[in-house]
C-alpha cells in the first residue's frame, strides 16, 4: 500500500438495517430478497455503472416472501476513502431461474465524509436502463480509526483469555470490585507505562501496551497477574473443595503452610479470602502465594488424598517451626483406658497418635486410622465399629482401598480441659 493511501485508509462498519417498498417480482407471491455487498476501486471519472462487481465483502440471508426485509447485517472492512466505492445490489432468490435485480446503490466512501452516518435511507436505482426498481435500504456507516479498532480488538482478547483462565476474581481485585462483568472495562492503550498492566478507577479504563499478537497478551495478562505465565486453564473448584477439606481436617498443618507462603494470619487461607489456581506444567513443584490477588497457586492433583500427602510432606519440611507451634498449642494426656491423646487448644478437639497396620502376606489391605474426638456426640452406626460401643466416643476416618468413610463411634475422655464446652462434631 503506498504512503498516500495508508494515510487515507480507516476501517469501515456498515450495518445493512433492511430495505422497504421493493419492487415485486413474483407473478404468484412476495419476493425472497437478499443483498450483496461489493468493494470495487472507483476513479473519479469513472461511471459508477460502468464498475464491474468481483469483490463481494459481505451478503445477507434470504428473507422469505416480503418486499420489506429486514436484515441487520454488519461488515467491517479497510478501505481507502479516496478511491474506492461501497455498491449493494438486491436479488430476488430464484429456486429455478436466475435471480432476479432489485435495485442498487453505490456510494463513493469519498461522499461520506469522516461522520458517521445512522439509519439513513438510499433510494434504490437501476443498474441499466430497462430494469425497473423502486423502494429504499436503510444504512448505517462508521469509520473507525486504526486505534480504535486494535483496541477493541485486544479487548476480544482480554475478555476471551479472562473466560478462558477463569480469572474473573482476579480481574475484580484488580479492579478494587468496580467492575463486576469484564464487559464493563473500558481499555486503552499507554506505552509510556512501565507495568504491562494498570487501572484507573475513576475512569474504569485498563491501561495496557499495544501487544501485536494474542499470545503475548495472554503470557503478558498471566504473568502480571500471577508472576507466571505457566499457569492452567483448568477449573479448580474441585482442588479449592479439597484443599479447605484438608487443612479442617488436619488443623496442625496450617502453621507450617502459613510459613511457607511467607503468611501470619490464618484468615488468609479462610474460603472467602483465597483463590486457588493450578500450573499448567510439571516443572513448578511447589505452591505459590500471590499477596496481590489473594491467590495460591498449586501443582495438579488427581485426588484430596493425593493433595494431602503433598501438603503433609511439604509442610513437615519447616517442621522446627509446626512444632513450636505445637508446644503452645498441643497438651500430651491420656484417656480413661490409658491411651496416649494430645489435646489442641486451638481446635478444641483430641487426637489419637495415628496408627498404621502392616499389610500382610495374605494381602490384606492397609489400614489407616486417625482418631478426632469431642464430647456429646450421638451414636451415628454402633456396628461399624470393632470393639465395645459404650466405652467409645468421637469419631475415626478409615481410608481402606483409598476409600474414605467417617465413623462415629463412644470414647469417654473424661473432665473437658479448662474452656472448653460440650458441642455436636460438624
Amino acid at each position: 500500500m503506498s504512503q498516500a493511501r495508508e494515510e487515507n485508509s480507516h476501517c469501515l462498519k456498515i450495518c445493512v438495517h433492511g430495505a422497504k417498498g421493493l419492487m415485486k417480482q413474483d407473478i404468484f407471491g412476495l419476493s425472497d430478497p437478499y443483498l450483496v455487498v461489493y468493494q470495487e476501486v472507483f476513479e473519479r471519472d469513472q461511471d459508477i455503472a460502468d464498475i464491474e462487481t468481483t469483490n463481494i465483502i459481505g451478503k445477507t440471508d434470504t428473507q422469505k416472501k416480503t418486499l420489506n426485509p429486514t436484515w441487520n447485517e454488519k461488515i467491517e472492512t479497510e478501505v481507502d476513502q479516496d478511491n474506492e466505492v461501497i455498491i449493494f445490489d438486491v436479488f430476488d432468490e430464484n429456486r429455478i431461474t436466475r435471480d432476479d435485480f432489485l435495485g442498487r446503490v453505490a456510494i463513493p466512501l469519498s461522499n461520506l465524509g469522516n461522520e458517521d452516518i445512522s439509519e439513513k435511507s438510499f433510494e434504490l436505482g437501476k443498474k441499466c436502463d430497462d430494469t425497473n426498481v423502486s423502494g429504499n435500504l436503510i444504512l448505517s456507516f462508521a469509520f473507525v480509526s486504526k486505534l480504535e479498532r486494535e483496541i477493541s480488538r485486544q479487548k476480544c482478547w482480554l475478555i476471551d483469555t479472562v473466560h478462558r483462565y477463569r480469572l474473573e476474581n482476579q480481574i475484580q481485585i484488580l479492579t478494587n470490585e468496580a467492575c463486576v462483568d469484564i464487559m464493563e472495562i473500558n481499555m486503552e492503550f499507554n506505552d509510556e507505562e512501565t507495568d504491562y498492566f494498570s487501572f484507573d478507577d475513576e475512569r474504569k479504563t485498563l491501561k495496557s501496551v499495544n501487544f501485536l499478537t494474542k499470545v503475548q497478551l495472554v503470557r503478558r495478562l498471566l504473568k502480571f497477574l500471577f508472576e507466571t505465565s505457566d499457569i492452567s486453564e483448568d477449573d479448580t473448584t474441585k482442588l479449592s473443595a479439597w484443599f479447605h477439606k484438608v487443612l479442617e481436617e488436619n488443623l496442625d498443618l496450617v502453621p507450617g503452610i502459613l510459613s511457607k507462603l511467607g503468611l501470619s494470619d490464618p484468615q488468609f487461607l479462610i474460603p472467602d479470602n483465597l483463590n486457588i489456581k493450578c500450573f499448567k506444567t510439571e516443572q513448578q513443584m511447589f505452591p505459590k502465594y500471590v499477596v496481590m490477588f489473594r491467590t495460591l497457586i498449586l501443582p495438579r492433583f488427581k485426588s484430596k488424598r493425593s493433595l494431602r500427602r503433598f501438603l503433609n510432606d511439604w509442610a513437615e519440611t519447616n517442621q522446627e517451626h509446626v512444632n513450636e507451634e505445637k508446644d503452645k498449642t498441643c497438651e500430651q494426656g491420656h484417656d480413661n483406658n490409658g491411651r496416649t491423646i494430645f489435646i489442641n487448644h486451638n481446635s478444641k478437639s483430641v487426637h489419637y497418635e495415628e496408627e498404621e497396620e502392616d499389610v500382610k502376606d495374605e494381602g490384606n489391605v492397609t489400614k489407616t486410622v486417625s482418631f478426632q474426638l469431642r464430647r456429646n456426640i450421638s451414636l451415628i452406626d454402633p456396628t461399624l465399629w470393632e470393639g465395645d460401643d459404650d466405652d467409645l466416643i468421637g469419631s475415626r476416618e478409615l481410608n481402606i482401598n483409598e476409600e474414605v468413610k467417617d465413623i462415629i463411634v463412644r470414647k469417654e475422655l473424661g473432665t473437658l480441659p479448662e474452656g472448653w464446652e460440650e458441642k455436636l462434631l460438624e
